[in-house]
C-alpha cells in the first residue's frame, strides 16, 4: 500500500475472498455429510466439496497473480522490479506471464524471488490439484463400467465398477477420489496443499495473509509467519 497524503493506493486481489469461501464450503460439506436425516446429504456434500476445491485453487491463483502484478506490472509498488533491473531470462518470463502456467509462476515467486525452497512433493501435489481443478471446472468426461446383479423388477445390486481412468496413477501423491465421488476429505487435502503453498509464498514476501470466514459467525484473522497453524485453520477433523 502507498499512502501519499489523502491518496491511498493498494493492489486489489481476491485471494482472501476465495480462501475464506473455500473454508466455509468445506465446513458446510462436512456438516451436511453428518446429517443422517437428509436423503440428499451425500450429493450436497459432494457439491460443496467440489466448490471448495475450485475456490481453493482460485485463492492460490489470486495470490500468485497479486505478487506478480506487484513485482512486474505495478511501478508504484515497493516490490516492483524495473525492466532495467531484470535479467534476460526474467524479461522473457515477464513477457510470457499471462500465458505461463500457474505452477511455473509459483515456483519462480517462491523459489527464485523469495529464495524459499518448495519441496518436490508439494510441487507434485500442486500439479495434481491443478489437474483435478481443471477437470472439475471444464467437465472432464470418462467412462464407468458397472457390473449389476438383478434383484427384482428394475432393481439391481452393484457388484463391481471400473472407470476408464486409473485414479491412483493420476493422483499418486494426493490420493484424490474419482471426480464423481469427491468428498470433504478431498476438499481438505486440496485446502491443505493451498495453505502450505500460501504459507511459503506469503512468508517469502514477508507479508501477512488475511483470512475471513463467515460460516460460524464472522471470523477475521491476519496470519503472520509464526501463526500459520494449518491444522487449526482446517479444523480438528482435518
Amino acid at each position: 500500500m502507498i499512502i501519499d497524503g489523502e491518496i491511498h493506493v493498494h493492489t486489489v486481489n481476491l485471494c482472501w475472498t476465495h480462501l475464506g469461501h473455500a473454508l466455509d464450503l468445506l465446513r458446510t460439506a462436512r456438516s451436511v455429510r453428518k446429517d443422517a436425516t437428509n436423503p440428499q446429504a451425500r450429493e450436497l456434500s459432494h457439491r460443496y466439496s467440489i466448490s471448495s476445491i475450485i475456490h481453493s485453487f482460485a485463492a492460490l491463483e489470486s495470490a500468485i497473480n497479486y505478487f506478480g502484478y506487484e513485482m512486474f506490472f505495478h511501478d508504484g509498488s515497493a516490490r516492483y522490479i524495473s525492466p532495467e533491473q531484470r535479467s534476460f531470462l526474467l524479461r522473457r518470463f515477464v513477457q510470457s506471464w499471462n500465458n505461463t502456467p500457474c505452477i511455473e509462476k509459483l515456483i519462480y515467486l517462491v523459489t527464485e524471488s523469495g529464495k524459499t525452497p518448495i519441496s518436490d512433493k508439494l510441487q507434485q501435489q500442486s500439479r495434481e490439484l491443478n489437474t483435478l481443478r481443471k477437470w472439475l471446472m471444464h467437465g472432464f468426461s470418462y467412462t464407468s463400467t458397472l457390473l449389476l446383479q438383478p434383484k427384482g423388477d428394475n432393481l439391481f445390486d452393484l457388484v463391481d465398477l471400473e472407470d476408464s481412468v486409473n485414479w491412483s496413477e493420476k493422483f499418486p501423491q494426493t490420493k484424490f477420489s474419482d471426480i464423481d465421488s469427491v468428498s470433504p476429505d478431498d476438499a481438505t487435502v486440496a485446502l491443505r496443499i493451498v495453505l502450505e503453498i500460501l504459507r511459503l509464498l506469503y512468508t517469502s514476501q514477508n507479508e501477512p495473509l488475511m483470512l475471513i470466514t463467515i460460516s460460524s459467525g464472522l471470523n477475521h484473522q491476519m496470519l503472520f509467519q509464526e501463526e500459520w497453524d494449518i491444522d487449526a485453520i482446517l479444523g480438528n477433523d482435518a
